[in-house]
């Protein structure tokens, strides 16, 4: 922190402005999703996570792995869930393929994505464990319809 006396504040916040105005580009300010790599659905196994797993502990340092899973469909469309149903229950699909996904923090995305024909998804593969079964899930960072 630091102290500044209240008359000085409009130049303070002035002089900042110009430096960001300098330093940052616009293109800086657009959010970017981090991808490790990509994956067919297919792929998602108890074998694969299994592997994944090799790369743990997970944390601050390590994250874990997200990858892009392209031109997924609804086996089930979404559902909201949570106590404000801000976030978003689903089963996509791929050939013959199906998994669960959890999307936190996309309820307000529920009409686009129940209405999406085909979806790419950044997500991480996981073991959801749920009255006493091991499920595969995707916990999904972020979506992009394909319209």
């Amino acid at each position: 922190g630091f102290r500044i006396e209240a008359s000085k504040i409009d130049d303070f916040r002035k002089a900042c402005l110009a430096i960001a105005k300098n330093r940052i580009h616009p293109t800086d300010l657009i959010p970017a999703v981090t991808i490790d790599s990509t994956i067919d659905l297919s792929a998602i196994t108890f074998s694969t996570l299994k592997t994944l797993n090799r790369l743990s502990p997970f944390g601050l340092g390590n994250p874990k792995p997200r990858f892009l899973l392209s031109n997924l469909s609804h086996y089930y469309p979404p559902r909201a869930v949570g106590i404000d149903g801000n976030h978003l229950k689903m089963t996509l699909s791929s050939g013959n393929k199906r998994i669960d996904a959890i999307a936190f923090g996309f309820g307000g995305f529920y009409h686009d994505i129940q209405r999406a024909e085909t979806m790419d998804v950044v997500a991480t593969p996981e073991v959801n464990n749920w009255n006493n079964r091991e499920l595969l899930q995707l916990n999904i960072h972020d979506i992009r319809i394909n319209h």
